[in-house]
């Protein structure tokens, strides 16, 4: 199994992309590179950890490769938004792909490039490796979440 993170919008927006895509194992929400430990909703709403919400992606890579992941969560979120995605603003909201290796860094910097290329507007997606990730409160876990996604 490998691991990926993405951020864009509230950890329902991101759960929606990816929770029935054939391949992936385990989806848990969580906050990625805070300036503080522990970060809780709370302290991360107030600006004060510059965390971003986010959602760990478990998958299988002979089943679903990380290319296709990426453009899945391109194709899902508005690409151009900066520190916001639809009516979530504020910096945890960016839309961001993480990595915690070069390979990992190298395709999703190729697949943006490939589609800055065909676009006017700046693409407003970071590509940042992890420092840390904290997991989110029990509530925000799909297990809690699942209804409101079928809905």
């Amino acid at each position: 199994m490998l691991t990926c993170y993405f951020s864009g919008g509230r950890f329902l927006h991101l759960y929606r992309i990816f929770y029935k895509i054939h391949g992936i194992v385990q989806l848990q929400a969580g906050y990625l590179n805070s300036v503080r430990k522990n970060p809780t909703i709370q302290l991360v709403n107030s600006g004060l950890t510059n965390a971003v919400e986010c959602l760990q992606v478990q998958y299988n890579p002979h089943e679903i490769s990380y290319e296709v992941l990426i453009n899945i969560f391109i194709k899902q979120i508005n690409v151009f938004q900066l520190n916001c995605q639809g009516s979530d603003v504020g910096t945890q909201y960016r839309a961001g792909i993480y990595h915690n290796d070069s390979k990992h860094k190298q395709i999703a910097n190729e697949i943006l490039s490939t589609l800055q290329f065909n676009c006017k507007e700046k693409i407003q997606v970071d590509v940042c490796s992890i420092a840390n990730f904290y997991v989110a409160e029990d509530q925000f876990q799909f297990n809690k979440m699942e209804k409101q996604l079928i809905s």
